[in-house]
């Protein structure tokens, strides 16, 4: 078990190599180019590693997989599970971030959905979703004399154009007797006319308190029936004034503003649910950049201060623009920077008014048509978005920059994902710290006894991870930081990062050139 026997090996130009590898062991394999040290470390060893653990997966698993080429060899044994950490040229999208390729993202999405305060993005207070049990506990800590009256919101919007009486027969259908109105407690014989316009709240029930009374269970189901009966919404009166109002749902009781479910998903900026919806989840968008598209402010419209700077060829457009202009009484020989703020804002987005467009035809010297100008930004983002040719996409692109999205401020994440904090800090605020402040924040995290239960251990997998890449000299780094931004020896460093901080055990790691990017320091 000690030892790794390959016999046999032919895989591309090995010819029936026979060795024997001693395990726990760091191994180096050299030798110039061609000699075949791929073929012998990754084609043979790691993928036979790999297929053969794989293999054990049920049969719906391996399709998802797909084929796998098979290593030339007469036999191999003691192989164990193996992993490739290899040089290559990575190719990026722009979704994927430090904290994307580490994992770090998922044990904190994790910790947010699960530990995170709900936050009115309008009125900036916590928004708690109370259970009957905490909200007997709260009483029970603050009150031990008095009296309580726990009270349900029976009428919802709906209800308010009922009359009097068709209110008192609801509640009495219901089996509820008395009602708390204009700070007061009546029967339903009691209410007068006078009373029609006050807030009905139904009181569920009435309870004396004292220090030697146990009534933590009649007041526990009182709770729940309020919850019940008053669509989740309840106030407790406490001797004869009204104390606190309880939800058990995430909702601010002054806009309704809610989140109904929070997963995980909810703070990843890949999947519809947590995206910003204006730029998809990339934190930024594409746009044209007037500064690319008019260098030159001082040229008329007439001498082409847009179209033949852009695409000389563009008669078309810069005749369209022209007898737009004209159209519209803009003088087409006065300067660009001259013009008034309106008539720049016609030339670059254009009008709803249609006008009367000449244009030279193949089949006849003039044609003429009723068109709209739609606007020189909205002509050059058509030919970059939908332009017949790849060529003619890419030279529009010289005139497209990117901009931070104004919608979550380069956040990547909606409204409902950046209402939820823990510590006053969004996730999206977390993921901008760099290393090192990220592992100090996650130090100091302190949580009530029942939440430290499902904290502790996400904060030793989160750790973990964070202390490796400090390890290897990525402590500047923060997690939001783009992957396509990476230098060659960073992307290599977290690729090591995620591959061996995994620390499994019995596992072979192939690693091809494994110091390159590497600080002296940080070889050993």
């Amino acid at each position: 078990m000690g030892q790794l026997k390959i016999i046999g090996a032919k895989t591309n130009n090995l010819k029936n190599i026979d060795i024997e590898l001693s395990k726990n062991q760091l191994i180096v394999v050299t030798g110039p180019s061609g000699s075949g040290k791929s073929s012998f470390a990754f084609d043979t060893i790691y993928a036979e590693g790999r297929r053969r653990y794989l293999s054990s997966l049920s049969s719906y698993g391996k399709q998802l997989l797909g084929q796998m080429r098979n290593a030339e060899f007469e036999s191999i044994k003691g192989l164990t599970p193996s992993i490739a950490v290899q040089q290559k040229s990575a190719v990026f999208s722009p979704r994927s971030t430090v904290g994307t390729m580490t994992e770090i993202n998922d044990h904190l999405r994790l910790l947010w959905a699960r530990l995170g305060d709900v936050y009115c993005p309008n009125h900036h207070q916590i928004i708690k979703k109370y259970d009957p049990e905490s909200i007997v506990n709260e009483i029970l800590a603050k009150y031990r004399k008095g009296e309580i009256l726990v009270c349900a919101n029976f009428f919802q919007e709906k209800d308010k154009s009922l009359s009097i009486e068709e209110k008192k027969q609801l509640i009495q259908k219901n089996g509820f007797s008395k009602i708390w109105l204009a700070n007061d407690l009546y029967r339903l014989e009691e209410i007068s006319s006078d009373l029609a316009d006050s807030d009905w709240l139904v009181c569920i029930d009435r309870l004396i308190i004292d220090k030697t009374d146990k009534i933590e269970n009649r007041l526990f189901e009182a709770v729940e029936s309020a919850f019940i009966n008053g669509d989740g919404l309840l106030q407790i009166i406490i001797n004869r004034q009204i104390s606190n109002t309880y939800i058990n749902r995430a909702e601010c009781l002054i806009c309704h503003f809610k989140i109904d479910h929070i997963e995980p998903r909810l703070f990843s900026f890949n999947t519809p649910e947590g995206a910003c919806q204006e730029c998809s989840g990339l934190g930024s968008r594409e746009a044209v950049d007037l500064s690319r598209v008019i260098p030159n402010k001082q040229l008329s419209l007439n001498e082409g201060v847009i179209f033949p700077n852009i695409d000389s060829s563009s008669d078309y457009y810069q005749s369209m623009l022209i007898q737009f202009a004209q159209s519209e009484g803009i003088d087409i020989n006065k300067p660009f920077n001259q013009l008034s703020n309106a008539e720049q804002s016609k030339v670059l987005n254009g009008s709803n008014q249609k006008f009367l467009f000449k244009f030279n035809s193949y089949f006849s010297e003039i044609n003429e048509k009723s068109i709209q100008f739609p606007g020189i930004i909205q002509q050059i983002e058509n030919r970059y978005k939908k332009g017949m040719s790849i060529a003619a996409r890419k030279k529009m692109g010289q005139y497209i920059s990117d901009y931070q999205c104004e919608a979550c401020k380069g956040q990547r994440l909606n409204d409902l994902a950046l209402a939820v904090k823990i510590k006053d800090f969004a996730i999206s605020e977390i993921l901008d710290l760099q290393i090192n402040d990220l592992i100090d924040f996650i130090q100091h995290l302190e949580f009530s006894k029942e939440k430290s239960i499902i904290f502790l251990p996400l904060k030793q997998l989160i750790l973990d991870k964070l202390y490796f890449l400090e390890d290897i000299g990525l402590s500047y780094l923060s997690l939001s930081r783009n992957s396509n931004s990476l230098s060659g020896g960073e992307i290599q460093r977290i690729q090591l990062a995620a591959k061996i901080s995994s620390k499994l055990t019995n596992i072979i790691y192939v690693l091809d050139e494994p110091s390159t990017g590497l600080h002296q320091r940080d070889k050993q």
